[in-house]
């Protein structure tokens, strides 16, 4: 595979050309795995272990691969962000789950999330 990604043949290899989504994807999954096997004593603890999506954001990574108008700077991500990290209670709805912060308007996909929603685990 290594040498197809090299050459350019790995897209008609079925190679993802956009490897970002099932990277994504593991990520999210992982997130999970350690969730489940760390839930009851992290809440007892008052800790959350969550996967976050602030979204796209445009920045000089991304910039290059993406049309990022009306994106959000990284500063106006970290408001919603840090504010969900330094909430006193911790949600048990949360815990493990998949949670979008930040995003108020439809994202690039066509959907709405509210800041602090949960995408459950399907």
């Amino acid at each position: 595979m290594r040498d197809a990604v090299r050459s350019g043949r790995a897209p008609g290899q079925a190679w993802p050309a956009w490897i970002n989504i099932p990277s994504k994807i593991g990520q999210v999954a992982a997130v999970r795995v350690l969730a489940g096997q760390r839930r009851a004593d992290d809440l007892s603890r008052g800790i959350l272990i969550a996967s976050i999506s602030p979204g796209l954001i445009d920045t000089g990574a991304s910039r290059t691969w993406l049309d990022l108008t009306g994106a959000p700077q990284p500063d106006e991500v970290a408001v919603p962000l840090v504010d969900f990290v330094l909430q006193p209670v911790v949600d048990e709805k949360l815990y493990g789950e998949l949670v979008h912060v930040g995003r108020e308007e439809p994202g690039p996909f066509g959907m709405v999330v509210r800041s602090g929603s949960v995408v459950p685990w399907q």
